[in-house]
């Protein structure tokens, strides 16, 4: 018989276009779930709510649930861990609180097993997400801005355009003159009303039609495609409103109007497919440095027995010939060995946490001071209103209605409290056992399951790493590791 277990699934409403759709995450946590032995009897979720808080109904509802059920429950599954939270301190207070009825928290796209190195990953990629999310928005914010105003996007161009740069150097976009034509004709065909998404995806799928990343393109994509005021020479921003931009429109605003009322009240979606294989955890993560596609890993059959190769499946060119798999992760390690922090940027490093640690626990008392009080006054509350039945003076029927709502807001205070127990954490340990890890994650990485080298890869490089068959190209670090390779670190440049 199945273990037992929860669903909670969340999308902000900035997140509404992304690859975060409840449907998306149920599905993954579901799969997940049935993976691991475990049946999903309830899915709880929040639509357009901010992980920056767990005031959240549709959390309250898993907490409440998970608390009465705790002898049926055995755990809560998440598609991510910034789903639950991404205030590190208030998903260490959640975790602890479901640890206290015996339920672990399981994401169904990141390790979190019970062991203490994957207590420790799930951490470090709760305050990772919430460190890269702060310093990301702070940097970028404004630059965002000033481009939109001046007529520019910020990031890659849609499907039809591609991004460049001026003779002055300012970044540009301008028509691709290989795709260009194809998607207005697309557009044109769409406007007709004689087409679906999905008949309209098939169709530019026989077209020739392929992404920026030289892959088919999706239905998904194309839905998104069709919704894109950028083709209409449009800028869109949530936080700021719209632009007109500088870029060549595609389509005219009566073309683009139409289409979006032939595709209102209709829903698309596209689950991708998941090719996961433990022998080549680098497969689809390393890029060909020849035709720019994700390479794959296969083994092949010699005279006396098999041997492992990365290669790419697509590109014919003699340049993307296979490399053995020992080859290929050796180079792999080697680079992680190479953007290991030094030493004394640890130590600063280390000085910079505690203090950051100090001022939030500082905050974090306070808030808990004024929570607890709100907390006392709720069970006052709720000790006169038992009183008061028991007069006689309220109904059993509108007593319970008031004492359930009584004690859900208890359960939400009493969830932010928990955070309390924060102060038992031996932050001088957490460190020296993160400066460790930072140190030596080329082992870590050699040591870990495919999930765990998956999560660990993407953390580092965020956009993968371009092999050219003789080494890796010049990588992108994520924001938390290019700050670790910098020789100067100041509190300015975390703050």
């Amino acid at each position: 018989m199945n273990k037992k277990a929860i669903g909670y699934i969340r999308v902000s409403s900035e997140e509404q276009i992304k690859n975060y759709s409840l449907a998306n995450q149920e599905e993954y946590i579901r799969k997940s779930a049935e993976e691991r032995g475990y049946e999903i009897v309830k899915i709880f979720r929040d639509e357009g709510e901010s992980a920056k808080t767990t005031d959240r109904l549709g959390l309250i509802g898993a907490l409440d649930y998970a608390r009465q059920q705790k002898k049926h429950i055995e755990a809560l599954f998440i598609y991510r861990i910034d789903r639950l939270a991404r205030n590190t301190i208030d998903y260490l207070g959640i975790r602890q609180l479901l640890s206290k009825s015996g339920i672990k928290i399981i994401s169904a796209t990141e390790p979190t097993d019970d062991t203490p190195e994957g207590e420790f990953i799930e951490t470090i990629l709760a305050a990772t997400a919430r460190f890269d999310n702060a310093l990301k928005a702070k940097r970028t914010l404004d630059g965002m801005k000033k481009r939109l105003e001046a007529g520019w996007p910020h990031g890659k161009a849609p499907i039809g355009y591609l991004n460049t740069e001026s003779p002055t150097d300012e970044k540009i976009v301008i028509k691709d003159p290989e795709r260009f034509d194809l998607v207005k004709k697309a557009w044109q065909e769409m406007e007709t009303g004689l087409y679906s998404i999905n008949e309209m995806t098939k169709g530019l799928k026989k077209w020739g039609l392929i992404t920026n990343r030289g892959n088919t393109i999706s239905e998904q994509k194309v839905s998104e495609l069709f919704r894109n005021k950028f083709y209409m020479g449009v800028l869109t921003s949530k936080r700021w409103g719209e632009f007109k931009g500088k870029h060549e429109p595609m389509v005219s605003s009566k073309t683009f109007l139409k289409v979006q009322a032939i595709l209102d009240g209709k829903s698309f979606t596209a689950v991708p497919k998941l090719r996961n294989n433990p022998d080549f955890p680098l497969r689809n993560f390393v890029i060909c440095g020849n035709c720019n596609r994700p390479m794959t890993g296969s083994w092949t059959k010699g005279r006396s027995k098999r041997y492992p190769y990365y290669h790419c499946a697509r590109c014919k060119s003699p340049f993307s010939r296979s490399t053995p798999k020992e080859q290929l992760e050796q180079e792999f390690i080697s680079l992680l060995e190479s953007i290991a922090p030094k030493k004394e940027v640890l130590r600063l490093f280390q000085e910079i946490v505690k203090a950051t640690w100090k001022e939030r626990y500082k905050m974090s008392s306070q808030a808990q001071k004024t929570l607890q009080r709100a907390l006392d006054e709720l069970e006052t509350k709720r000790e006169a209103l038992i009183e008061k039945n028991l007069k006689g003076v309220y109904p059993d029927e509108l007593f319970k209605e008031q004492l359930t709502k009584i004690d859900e807001e208890i359960l939400v205070k009493k969830s932010l409290l928990s955070e309390s127990e924060m102060d038992k954490i031996d932050i001088e340990t957490l460190l020296n056992f993160a400066s460790r890890f930072l140190e030596d994650f080329p082992r870590l990485w050699v040591n870990s399951n495919l999930e765990q080298k998956q999560r660990l890869q993407a953390a580092i490089f965020p956009e993968g790493l371009v092999w050219n068959y003789s080494g890796f190209r010049t990588p992108q670090l994520s924001l938390c590791f290019q700050l670790l390779q910098e020789k100067r670190l100041s509190r300015a440049r975390l703050g």
